[in-house]
């Protein structure tokens, strides 16, 4: 009984260990690719090829493992900060991904870092990018399992870099709504 027991457990670290690990590399995108698709969210659908530019970005790179241990938000204005950011957010991570090229001339980039959660399943996307008067406004959604959902038990730093058309007025304010996620 104890063997059984024992080998009962061991199924399930490993288990748990495999689907944890599987966000521990972030999801990188070429931004050069045809594949990749400018998106935003309309109606609660994600949409492609959405032309309006205050409603329009593409993911660069999301995962659950970064270097960042607070939660914060970054707009990247030009290339000197975009590397140090980048190198920071993967220092320590092995291997580190290499930095995806962004024309910032053209674009600016936005990183948002959850900071440390204790547990699988969290996500972060924009919700909108909508400019008043005086500032243009970040809408973020950190999706968080519901109420007993099953996760992994796994210490995860959420981040998310997106690529946006330049926009004016330049000074962005953030603002981070959670929301429980449904049990899948």
């Amino acid at each position: 009984m104890k063997k059984r027991l024992i080998t009962l457990l061991a199924g399930c670290i490993v288990t748990l260990v495999a689907f944890g690990c599987n966000s521990q590399n972030p999801k990188l995108n070429d931004p050069h690719s045809d594949e990749n698709k400018t998106t935003s969210l309309e109606g609660g659908k994600l949409m492609a090829d959405t032309k309006s530019i205050n409603n329009s970005w593409t993911v660069i790179a999301e995962g659950g493992q970064c270097a960042m241990e607070e939660a914060g938000q970054i707009q990247i204005t030009n290339e000197e900060v975009w590397k140090k950011t980048w190198t920071d957010a993967f220092n320590g991570i092995d291997p580190a991904p290499e930095i995806p090229e962004v024309d910032f001339s053209k674009n600016y980039v936005l990183a948002i870092f959850l900071g440390m959660v204790r547990t699988g399943g969290h996500t972060l996307n924009i919700s909108s990018i909508e400019p008043d008067s005086d500032s243009t406004m970040v809408i973020v959604k950190h999706g968080k399992p519901g109420a007993g959902c099953m996760t992994t038990s796994a210490i995860e730093f959420p981040f998310l870099f997106v690529s946006v058309a330049r926009y004016s007025p330049e000074v962005t304010k953030f603002t981070v709504q959670s929301e429980e996620l449904p049990c899948n």
